[in-house]
């Protein structure tokens, strides 16, 4: 419900986003929050820079994964999760 609040209505959404399978939710939230466990705080980039740029776009597509989840709504789970890594 806090995703709807902001920005324009997307009435859509709210029928794919409940019509996902608590266990597949589950199962999502829980890959991509080991995911985003392993990439380190203040990720200064350098020779991991690219590894842990596809540990970020991994976690955000386990996400992505379930009906009616998408690029944003991904990286405000995630900011909430990692605020040190993930950006919404």
């Amino acid at each position: 419900e806090w995703k709807f609040a902001k920005g324009k209505p997307r009435h859509a959404l709210k029928p794919l986003l409940k019509s996902n399978a608590h266990e597949s939710v589950r199962s999502a939230v829980k890959r991509a929050f080991e995911t985003a466990n392993g990439i380190p705080a203040n990720n200064n980039g350098g020779n991991n820079g690219k590894h842990h740029g596809k540990q970020i776009t991994l976690a955000m597509k386990h996400l992505c994964e379930l009906k009616g989840v998408g690029p944003a709504t991904a990286s405000s789970i995630l900011c909430m999760y990692r605020p040190d890594v993930f950006a919404f």
